[in-house]
């Protein structure tokens, strides 16, 4: 078993290459290594990202993969990454914690979770702003508080059978939600889903209206429709 371990120089510079040996990447190891840059290859031997591993590398750039030997992303392990273009997750990860690619901004496209995947931590992808579609592969998940807040979903496919547990203000607010026929709820985290006579799912989508009511009364009311 090989580890890299936390605080390396913050000087290092260009491309980085992992050794194959490696198995777990430990808190902070390249945090704030900003002039580090280039694809960033994670090994498939790896099976644990810590806390801050990466945080603040906003110079890697293409596709982030994360192999299907990790389990846990850690909190804040790759925040403020905002020169990876897309995001493919492992198969295997049963846990992306809290903040793991808040401000990820550069992420876009589409984005699968896959089965194995228990929670997604509060603001796991906060401010990812470019993407665009969400696919949910898993019976049963955690969504914790404002998880894809920030972002520009427009769909979430989600193929569980019954509805996740959801944290407050998870996804944006204009959003269509998708779910097979034998999906149990008529609610997916605050949305109604509107079904067609086989049970799938039609236009559900929740919106909000801001009506200002005067200025002489200073306040707004957010009508849910």
């Amino acid at each position: 078993m090989s580890l890299l371990l936390g605080h390396l120089d913050k000087g290092l510079d260009g491309l980085l290459e992992l050794s194959d040996k490696v198995t777990e990447i430990k808190s902070s190891t390249f945090c704030n290594s900003t002039k580090l840059k280039g694809e960033l290859n994670i090994p498939s031997n790896v099976n644990c990202i810590e806390m801050n591993a990466f945080y603040g590398c906003g110079e890697f750039e293409g596709e982030l993969i994360i192999p299907d030997s990790v389990t846990n992303i850690g909190s804040f392990a790759f925040a403020f990454c905002g020169g990876f273009s897309s995001l493919k997750l492992s198969k295997n990860a049963k846990i992306v914690a809290d903040h793991s690619f808040y401000f990820c901004s550069g992420l876009k496209g589409e984005l699968v979770i896959y089965n194995s995947t228990q929670i997604i931590g509060c603001e796991a992808f906060y401010n990812c702003s470019k993407l665009s579609d969400l696919i949910i592969n898993c019976q049963f998940i955690q969504l914790d508080d404002r998880a894809f807040k920030m972002t520009s979903l427009s769909t979430v496919k989600y193929n569980g059978k019954s509805e996740p547990f959801c944290g407050l203000d998870v996804f944006p607010v204009d959003l269509n939600v998708e779910t097979l026929s034998y999906y149990r709820s008529d609610e997916f985290c605050g949305i109604h889903v509107d079904k067609d006579d086989e049970g799938k799912s039609i236009n559900s989508k929740v919106k909000a209206i801001i009506i200002t009511l005067g200025s002489f009364l200073g306040a707004a009311v957010i009508i849910i429709i």
